[in-house]
């Protein structure tokens, strides 16, 4: 048994850190896409969130997830489904403030081809791209 208990274990660490590998690709995307766009938050519905891990369900410990790991580039608000255990949106803010209040709406391509570009804009081989989506108008308070 303690073989199964420890191999278990081994995966959901594997699992936690491919989790935190995806998560910071995302931020580091989102926030790049913020800058292009002078736009200060960035909302994820739960379709999107769905599509780009890959998942049927959107569950609080991903979410737990990306928000410990989004804390370095943002300030995340999560809402839930008051009668279920999934995530309706995520909002991330950008820390430091610097841009206008816009809020972003951008659809999401795969993470592969997000590190791709990262990687490329940060050796100087290309410079980021602006992706579809625009901005919408902040509802005033």
């Amino acid at each position: 048994m303690k073989k199964k208990a420890s191999s278990r274990k081994r995966e959901e660490s594997d699992q936690r850190a491919h989790a935190r590998y995806v998560n910071r690709v995302l931020c580091q995307y989102l926030m790049t896409q913020l800058w292009l766009n002078g736009a200060n938050t960035c909302e994820l519905s739960v379709g999107d969130l769905r599509s780009f891990y890959k998942v049927k369900l959107f569950r609080r410990e991903r979410a737990d997830w990306l928000e410990e790991d989004a804390s370095p580039w943002f300030d995340c608000r999560v809402e839930w489904e008051w009668n279920g255990d999934s995530v309706i949106s995520i909002s991330f803010f950008n820390k430091r403030g610097q841009f206008n209040l816009q809020d972003l709406r951008i659809s999401l391509p795969d993470v592969n081809q997000m590190a791709k570009e990262i990687t490329l804009c940060a050796a100087g081989l290309m410079t980021p791209k602006k992706v579809s989506g625009g901005k919408k108008k902040r509802k005033k308070k």
